[in-house]
């Protein structure tokens, strides 16, 4: 018994075993014994020589829960007082998963099961494309469907989605930069070096070899991308929270009102897919890959340039802010992204003559950089004159600061950096215009009003009640060629 005494003194009882009351009739098991020997062990252990955690096998197990805020709202996967107890090596770096690379329900083998998201990320695309196709085809063609399809083949499935700024992707794709840089049309003039080169580049890829229709590539690859942005935002929830989070942020991406644009023939589904899985491959340890993704994304669009600061903040975040543990690796965030915007400028540079035509041809689609109060002024008109779409996206630019804030006291932390630059972007402009589908592609957002409608079935109800008509409507909208963002 004088072991057991020793035992309760030093309070390690409760934490390491349970000792039995006789312990003469249990002298025989080898699993007690074994609980002993591990606990003497670890008393004779000092603090800095402790077994480092061993990976987790459920995120609920997590002892720094990443939607487990402490006293300040910050994430628990930020450096605690135990961190002291066990310490990482200097040289570590931002190594160590914060998210374990562990599903709810591992396979036989002990991998990662990837089945749950794979799944339910393909049954939510098909319920969204066939709704999605019904609703445009019906607004454009009406019962007309049948003889269009005889008449037209394929290209009358993709006509309802060729519109606005659809056009324009399939152009370059098509004839290249040279021919609509600049281009007169419509009593306007308009320059297509506004447009970035990754998704035309894919759609020419994919049409040129094989003959095929560009819209109808476009179409491929955007339900393509949405598949991939689909499971990748299963998956970041799941890990950190649970599947049925996971399935209600699905359905919100989906019932958003500008979620039509992720499947019309628009970069704002190949946008979520690459901001999403950069995060996953940052989140895992994977710099590299995330450098990779991001600068893939700043060629999908300029302004996803905001990835490279949350990646970074998140990056310092998971280092403490011990700016001694920064390794290289942390380049990868800055060089892929670099290397291929200077690629990009120095070919506007050599063929058109002026790198800055990127940003300054916004202003043949009647926006500019401007100081935050023109955009209020905006804001302010779309009221007064009760602009439907307008009004969609002053709601959409309201509803993303509620849920930056929101996320910056209960969430992960470089969600909330990502989520608070796009608001500044929205603000940075002169117009309002086109928020709702800017707003698209920001993952975080609909992770964050997920959590917040949590626990409430009768709040989703109502926000899936009012936000998907909507989105149909817009979409009807879209079809028949009217603005809808």
């Amino acid at each position: 018994m004088a072991i057991e005494g020793r035992l309760r003194r030093l309070g390690a009882l409760r934490t390491h075993v349970r000792i039995p009351t006789d312990l003469k009739g249990y002298a025989n098991s080898r699993k007690v014994a074994e609980s002993f020997v591990t606990a003497v062990r670890s008393l004779r252990q000092r603090p800095g020589q402790r077994q480092q955690r061993q990976p987790l096998q459920s995120p609920d197990q997590a002892p720094f829960s990443p939607q487990s805020p402490g006293r300040h709202g910050h994430s628990r996967w930020q450096a605690s007082e135990d961190a002291r107890l066990h310490p990482l090596p200097e040289d570590a770096g931002p190594h160590r998963e914060l998210i374990p690379d562990q599903p709810t329900a591992p396979d036989a083998s002990g991998s990662p099961s990837w089945r749950p998201a794979l799944v339910t990320a393909l049954v939510s695309l098909v319920v969204f494309r066939v709704v999605t196709f019904a609703v445009a085809m019906g607004a454009d063609y009406g019962g007309r469907f049948g003889q269009q399809l005889a008449q037209h083949g394929l290209t009358a499935i993709t006509q309802p989605w060729q519109q606005w700024d659809a056009n324009w992707y399939t152009w370059i794709a098509r004839v290249g930069y040279g021919p609509l840089s600049p281009v007169h049309t419509n009593g306007r003039i308009y320059d297509a070096v506004v447009w970035p080169p990754l998704f035309p580049g894919m759609i020419a890829a994919g049409s040129k070899p094989l003959g095929l229709d560009e819209g109808l590539v476009a179409l491929v690859i955007t339900t393509g991308a949405l598949f991939a942005a689909l499971v990748a935002i299963y998956r970041l929830v799941q890990l950190e929270h649970d599947e049925r989070l996971a399935l209600l942020t699905l359905l919100l991406v989906l019932v958003y009102p500008s979620a039509m644009f992720l499947g019309a023939g628009y970069t704002e589904a190949l946008l979520l897919a690459l901001g999403a899985w950069s995060f996953w491959a940052a989140l895992t340890g994977r710099w590299w890959l995330a450098g990779v993704l991001v600068a893939a994304a700043v060629l999908t669009k300029f302004y996803a340039l905001i990835l490279i600061v949350a990646l970074l903040f998140e990056y310092m975040d998971q280092l403490g802010w011990s700016w001694r543990r920064v390794r290289l690796d942390m380049a990868w965030l800055v060089l892929p992204s670099a290397a291929a915007l200077g690629g990009w400028l120095a070919y506007v540079q050599l063929n058109f003559g002026d790198a800055t035509r990127v940003v300054t041809s916004q202003k043949y689609w009647d926006r500019h950089l401007a100081p935050p109060w023109v955009a209020l002024a905006d804001a302010v008109a779309t009221l007064r004159h009760l602009r439907f779409v307008g009004v969609v996206d002053l709601g959409a630019l309201l509803l993303l600061a509620g849920l930056t804030v929101y996320m910056a006291l209960r969430g992960r932390r470089s969600y909330a950096v990502l989520m608070g630059l796009s608001v500044a972007v929205c603000c940075a402009t002169s117009t309002l215009a086109s928020t709702a589908r800017y707003t698209a592609w920001l993952f975080p957002m609909f992770l964050a009003a997920a959590l917040v409608l949590r626990g409430k079935p009768w709040l989703q109800r109502a926000v899936l009640v009012v936000s998907a008509p909507l989105m149909l409507l817009l979409l009807s909208r879209f079809a028949t060629g009217h603005w809808a963002g």
